[in-house]
């Protein structure tokens, strides 16, 4: 059995959640961890937005064809930092 922190938690969220046709859902990020976590994903998500390797639709970050190429990078980019 293994325990994860809310830090982990929410890495694991977005690692998996990116890889899916429906993507990271900002609102269950907010809800279920924070708002600034929540902030901090746009915040970071707008450069692979503006390389069209990301779409943001309803909510909802979503890899792009190209973004699929670079998926773990993008996600490592999103991780929240262990510390917390």
């Amino acid at each position: 059995e293994e325990i994860l922190t809310k830090g982990q938690q929410l890495n694991e969220y977005i690692m998996t959640s990116l890889r899916t046709v429906e993507g990271l859902d900002l609102r269950f990020v907010e809800q279920n961890f924070s708002p600034g976590d929540r902030v901090k994903i746009e915040n970071d998500s707008a450069v692979y937005k503006n390389k069209n390797m990301m779409l943001f639709e309803n909510e909802h970050l979503m890899l792009t064809k190209e973004g699929k190429l670079f998926a773990d990078g993008i996600a490592s980019a999103l991780f929240r930092s262990q510390t917390k």
